[in-house]
């Protein structure tokens, strides 16, 4: 036990920009990330939406990687703070600023501020969204979100507190158990 609190304690928290810039080297030709368009329509709360697809999943992938890590590592990933938005969580600067990320040319950097424990936690669970998970289904899942739902209700940012780490401790056992990651990743 107390290897793996050793384990958690000497993680350190990054920006969002290093994940998402991480996140993106995963998708060199920005097939998954596109700059394509991507139409949301929600008959029961009555709006639409058109959304880069890229952008879109980006925002889930950090929304989803932070819960998951948070749920495992009782800390967060990254420090900057997360919005609800009608799609789900947003990081404001990495929503606002899509474009300059997508066109960086090159994300094949080593990546030092994210130790490897945090590099194999975020390829893996990338992966396996990115495999498993629709568009719709990434959308369903950031909506299940306690955080987002606490969020949106309060029009606040996400808060990361104890309600929510007993949340994502059963949503990170359950989901990493279904990626057969629970023990490879230490949680």
């Amino acid at each position: 036990m107390k290897n793996n609190q050793n384990i958690k304690t000497n993680l350190p928290e990054v920006s969002a920009w290093t994940v998402a810039k991480y996140l993106l080297s995963f998708d060199p030709e920005r097939k998954y990330f596109s700059r394509d368009h991507l139409l949301i329509i929600n008959e029961e709360e009555g709006y639409r939406s058109k959304t880069t697809i890229g952008n879109f999943r980006l925002n889930k992938m950090l929304q989803i990687i932070q819960a998951l890590y948070f749920g495992c590592y009782e800390k967060t990933l990254f420090t900057d703070k997360m919005v609800a938005f009608e799609n789900g969580g947003v990081i404001h600067s990495i929503y606002s600023n899509f474009m300059t990320l997508y066109e960086e040319p090159d994300y094949t950097l080593p990546f030092p501020l994210l130790v490897e424990k945090q590099r194999n936690f975020i390829e893996k669970v990338f992966s396996y969204l990115r495999d498993n998970y629709s568009d719709s289904e990434l959308r369903d899942l950031a909506h299940e979100d306690i955080a987002w739902q606490k969020a949106r209700e309060n029009r606040s940012y996400f808060d990361y507190n104890d309600e929510a780490l007993e949340y994502y401790k059963a949503l990170s056992s359950s989901m990493l158990r279904a990626m057969g990651l629970i023990k490879e990743l230490n949680c």
